[in-house]
């Protein structure tokens, strides 16, 4: 008798439980995974994701900082496919101080080009961003340049999404939001081998975990052909970053945190453009095409990455694997995470 083939459901349908479907499907060819979505739930994604390192708001800080290794090393790959829409793209990290080195900074951020500092740093971002100018400008003391990934969110999710359906994933939109994983399993029936959690904000009912809280962030879109830098400034409410494959620079932002609106705000506009175009006066001219706001979903401890068994009121029991809480850094963290959670997902009880 052939043996039973083992169900999974991947509730979340973001970058985390996509990634995670990908990886398992890879990794286990026999598993029937199925990924999850709510028709109540809005998904809202930016239209374009940059790496960066040490991630953004999100713990535990080294295994963070290991799970964002790892899906550098996979963006890379990516990056020489123009199907999966992501692209290595120089960034400039600008400081109104000198820094004292980090110690792990140049073997992680010089992998994949030269990783420059101080002088020479200050040079290319000059040469890069402020072009017209004999130097930076007077209040950036240091810089450091590197490589990293930038991806075209909507169209990567839609080539995960393909990718998956490739090797046999299914997709599913249920009508109703879950609350409890009991309620995700009496609706996928008792021959469920593995819930795997990337349910994000959800994660509060869903696992009922009252660390998890939303932090509202908002971006704006303008048209800045000449930009094709990322820029972050050490000061919490600017930063610049070209769009993958496009024309437009997305300019941020804010971190508004318990707050549950996605509504973007004129007054938080305003300054997210005039903070830009301090930094970079050639981005008065760029007229605004857009903006953005949507939430984190923060959790007070940081990620939960973990395997439980829960026992349910039937008295039977399900394997969970979660995998929540990212912050804005999903989509730094995804394929780190994900290669956990499949190793999780394989352990033996």
């Amino acid at each position: 008798m052939a043996a039973a083939v083992e169900k999974v459901v991947v509730v979340g349908h973001g970058v985390s439980g996509l990634t995670c479907a990908l990886v398992l499907l890879r990794e286990k060819p026999g598993c029937a995974v199925e990924v999850w979505s709510s028709s109540e739930i809005e998904p809202t994604v930016p239209p374009n994701w940059v790496w960066e390192y040490p991630p953004y708001k999100v713990g535990p800080e080294e295994a963070a900082k290991r799970w964002s290794r790892e899906s550098l090393d996979e963006f890379e790959q990516l990056s020489h496919d123009p199907l999966t829409n992501v692209m290595m793209l120089q960034v400039a990290n600008m400081f109104h101080e000198v820094q004292k080195p980090e110690p792990d900074h140049a073997e992680v951020l010089g992998k994949f080009a030269p990783y420059l500092t101080g002088a020479a740093a200050l040079e290319k971002a000059r040469s890069l961003v402020w072009p017209d100018d004999v130097s930076c400008p007077p209040q950036f003391k240091d810089a450091v340049s590197y490589l990293a990934p930038v991806v075209a969110a909507p169209e990567y999710l839609g080539w995960l999404e393909l990718q998956i359906q490739s090797l046999g994933g299914v997709f599913k939109t249920v009508g109703t939001r879950f609350e409890s994983i009991e309620d995700v399993l009496s609706a996928a029936g008792s021959d469920t081998h593995t819930i795997i959690n990337c349910a994000g904000l959800g994660g509060r009912e869903l696992a009922q975990d009252e660390q998890v809280y939303p932090c509202k962030g908002q971006l704006v879109h303008v048209e800045a052909p000449w930009l094709r830098t990322a820029v972050f400034a050490d000061e919490e409410g600017w930063y610049a970053i070209p769009w993958c494959n496009s024309s437009k620079v997305q300019l941020g932002g804010t971190s508004e945190e318990h707050l549950m609106s996605k509504q973007p705000d004129p007054a938080a506009q305003a300054r997210i453009l005039a903070r830009n175009a301090a930094g970079i006066p050639s981005l008065k001219s760029a007229p605004v095409v857009g903006s953005f706001a949507g939430l984190r979903p923060m959790r007070q401890s940081g990620v939960r990455l973990e395997r439980e068994r829960v026992l349910l009121a039937s008295g039977t029991s399900v394997t969970v694997v979660h995998n929540y809480g990212h912050g804005g850094a999903g989509m730094i963290c995804s394929w780190g995470c994900a290669k956990d959670v499949v190793r999780l997902c394989t352990k033996k009880e």
